[in-house]
This record gives C-alpha cells, sequence and structure tokens, in this order.
C-alpha cells in the first residue's frame, strides 16, 4: 500500500512571508516549494525580473522593493507597490525607503507620505509625521508641502514637526525650483543653537543671505510665507517650543514674529512650549 501524500505547506502569512521584513497581510495560496529560497536564487543568478515576479505573487513584500529598487531601478513600481499595502507595511517601507523614493518621484513619495499621515488613513494607524522628516532634507519645497497638509489634517503632532514648519516658511524662498539656495544665500553655516538636529539642518542649509539681493518673486513669497509663520505662531492648535522659534525668527529676521514672541516669553517665562488642544478627535 502506498503511504499517504505529504501535507501541503503552510501559506505564507504577516509572520513568514516577507523577505526579512514585512511579509503578507493575509494568507495567499499555497506553495509546493521554498519560496523565499526560489526568489534567493534567482536574485543571486541575476534574473531580478523571475524573482521579483514570485515576490509579487507571493507577497514577500520585502524582496518585490529591495529587487525593483536596488537591482531595477524602478521606483514608480516600488511606488505602486507600497501604496496598495495596509498602514503598517506603507508606514515601514516608506521609512526604509523614503529617501530613495524621494529623490527619484518627490511628487508622488509626498503624496504618498501624505496620506499616510493625514486623515486617510485610520486614526489607529496613523504614523506620527516626525518619523519621516528626515526623509525631505534637501526636499524644502516638499517638506513644506508635506507638513503643511499633515498638520492641518491631524494638528495633533509634535513641538519638532510645529518647529520644522516655521523654519520651512521662513527659509523656502531661498531656495529655487530645484531644492537649490539662491544667489541671495552664502554659504555660510547659521550657528543655531542647541535645538534639534534635524531643525538645525534645514536652518543651517539656507545659509546667511542679503535680502538685498533677493528677486521680486522671492520677495513676495517671503511675505505670503511670512504671513502663514504669523498664523501658525498665534494658532490655538500649534504646539511648538516658542524658545526655538525665536532664534528662527532672529536668524531671518522675522521681526513681527520676534515681537509676538517676546510677549509670549515676558508673559510665561523664560522656558515655554505652546501646546493648544487636540482638535484631532476624529474616528476615521
Amino acid at each position: 500500500e502506498s503511504p499517504p501524500p505529504p501535507p501541503s505547506p503552510s501559506p505564507p502569512t504577516a509572520a513568514t512571508a516577507g523577505g526579512g521584513g514585512g511579509g503578507a497581510d493575509h494568507p495567499v495560496e499555497s506553495a509546493s516549494f521554498d519560496v523565499e529560497a526560489a526568489i534567493e536564487v534567482c536574485f543571486k543568478a541575476g534574473h531580478y525580473e523571475q524573482a521579483r515576479s514570485l515576490a509579487k505573487r507571493w507577497q514577500y513584500h520585502a524582496w518585490y522593493l529591495r529587487v525593483s529598487l536596488e537591482k531595477l531601478s524602478s521606483p514608480s513600481d516600488a511606488l505602486v507597490y507600497i501604496s496598495t499595502l495596509p498602514p503598517s507595511l506603507q508606514s515601514e517601507f516608506l521609512g526604509k525607503y523614503g529617501k530613495t523614493l524621494i529623490e527619484e518621484d518627490a511628487k508622488t513619495t509626498t503624496r504618498l507620505l501624505s496620506n499616510i499621515c493625514g486623515k486617510k488613513t485610520e486614526r489607529k494607524l496613523r504614523p506620527k509625521a516626525d518619523k519621516f522628516l528626515h526623509i525631505f532634507l534637501g526636499e524644502p519645497r516638499r517638506f513644506l508641502d508635506f507638513l503643511k497638509k499633515v498638520v492641518e489634517e491631524v494638528p495633533n503632532q509634535s513641538a519638532v514637526v510645529y518647529n520644522t514648519l516655521l523654519d520651512l516658511y521662513l527659509t523656502v524662498h531661498l531656495y529655487d525650483d530645484d531644492h537649490h539656495p539662491s544667489s541671495s544665500s552664502s554659504k555660510h553655516r547659521v550657528e543655531v543653537g542647541d535645538q534639534d538636529p534635524l531643525r538645525k539642518g534645514v536652518v543651517a542649509k539656507a545659509g546667511k543671505h542679503d535680502d538685498t539681493k533677493l528677486t521680486p518673486q522671492q520677495i513676495e513669497e517671503r511675505e505670503a510665507n511670512f504671513q502663514k509663520a504669523m498664523l501658525l505662531l498665534k494658532s490655538q492648535q500649534a504646539c511648538y517650543d516658542v524658545n526655538q522659534a525665536l532664534v528662527s525668527a532672529k536668524i531671518h529676521k522675522f521681526e513681527k514674529g520676534m515681537i509676538y514672541l517676546y510677549e509670549k516669553l515676558r508673559l510665561f517665562g523664560k522656558k515655554w512650549v505652546v501646546c493648544g488642544r487636540d482638535d484631532d478627535d476624529d474616528t476615521a
């Protein structure tokens, strides 16, 4: 009598599929072979399309993204793939590959990050924006777009987020559309005390600048953003460090902001972090 056939292998799940980080978020059909071993063999042999095809079919997300970005140079495919994943995996892979993706497709990456940190994501699954701030260094205009949208939709953010947004309002006019400092900015770095290293990078990259060399377009943008910065400082929802905000206002000659912040320090003491009420009470 012939022995019974061996049982079929269990289908991969979130705990077993993923190629070293981030597997399938639900079970898929069972395989009659070791899928990850097959992906790795194809990968080592240079058969990248086959490796990626296997990874996509069996939902080995980390392998799919690794092959797409490291071997096939397909950031658009990677972004589309990430957008189909559940929020927890989107957050994981955007945190890992976000810097690479934003250098290749800043617009799409910014939109995806804005969505996952905004109201399109269920509140209990929504990551905080400050997890992704490092991704935007070197992309000041996209950085500004991201933070504006996030704080508008989900005001309950950290002081680092709000102080960084203030810095961007005060400096973004110094950058051209390619994110390079304009001719009005010098190469000298600005000393900004002991503020957060990320914010220090934002302020310092703008450099010292000569207002007399600003173009009419830069002056117009600066004035518009200075008004937005003033609204930010006065917002009851904003949470920011007053002392760090004052440093930024001094460096960038934001006189109205300086007067307003000095008044706050006079009323409330030398050390004060402004935090408004939590209006993020959505149940989405």
